[in-house]
């Protein structure tokens, strides 16, 4: 039988230490937290999983469970433990899973049920995946602000060069308090932009590029400042090809 090949990454293991908990067990009402079981229950969950023959989706309907659907739902299941342990320690790798299982399960209507299975609230998964699409390969060194900090300062169009330029600020204010500085910013720009041009993006995967309001300088979002300057070198040279 050939090999499927899309497959969901496998985080790196810190240690050969086994783990303390594992992903948690559906409940018949939303979570409000992320729940944990203990680890000697994963092989158990995984072994009732591949059991099944059906599931409901995320839209309430009992569909079968086989396939390429359930292969995925299942190695994302397991998969998920390491990522989902370490939250506290890493923003981006949680955000980076989980919106690749997202892609790779919504086209089958699971993402929710695999939410569900792996004790994780919509709303706590959507928050991490809009950090990690909203700061890309940057969010690991904000990461210390806290992911409630930085879904407030994600309503900012340039919200990674804000975060850049504030950090310590950020870091001494509350979240309410951010919450009226950014609901303040935002003010501002509308009042200034009224009438004006609207800025302009071009987004390219996780990335998303604009012009400074002065107009004097291209603006990149999403990624390192290292990866900026390949991105930035490219373009010119792509320009300077294209007068020749």
């Amino acid at each position: 039988m050939a090999k499927r090949e899309r497959k969901i990454a496998q985080p790196k293991e810190k240690s050969a230490t086994a783990p303390t908990h594992v992903l948690a067990a559906p409940s018949e009402s939303p979570q409000s937290v992320a729940g944990l079981i203990a680890p000697e229950k994963l092989k158990e969950r995984v072994e009732q999983l591949r059991a099944l023959e059906t599931i409901t989706n995320d839209k309430g309907q009992e569909v079968p469970f086989d396939g390429e659907a359930k292969e995925i739902f299942v190695e994302a299941f397991e998969a998920g433990y390491p990522v989902i342990a370490n939250t506290l320690d890493s923003l981006y790798n949680l955000g980076r899973f989980l919106d690749d299982v997202r892609t790779k399960l919504k086209p089958h209507k699971l993402y929710y049920k695999w939410l569900e299975y792996a004790g994780i609230p919509q709303g706590t998964a959507q928050s991490y995946v809009q950090a990690y699409n909203r700061f890309g390969e940057e969010l690991p060194r904000f990461a210390p602000l806290g992911i409630k900090k930085l879904l407030i300062a994600s309503r900012l169009p340039n919200c990674v060069e804000y975060v850049e330029q504030h950090e310590d600020d950020i870091a001494a204010l509350s979240a309410d308090e951010l919450a009226k500085q950014i609901k303040q910013i935002r003010q501002k720009g509308r009042k200034k932009g009224k009438g004006g041009r609207k800025p302009t993006y071009e987004e390219i995967g996780k990335v998303r590029i604009r012009r400074s309001q002065d107009g004097t300088r291209l603006i990149i979002e999403g990624t390192t400042q290292a990866k900026q300057k390949e991105i930035i070198e490219a373009v010119k040279s792509l320009l300077s090809q294209a007068k020749e």
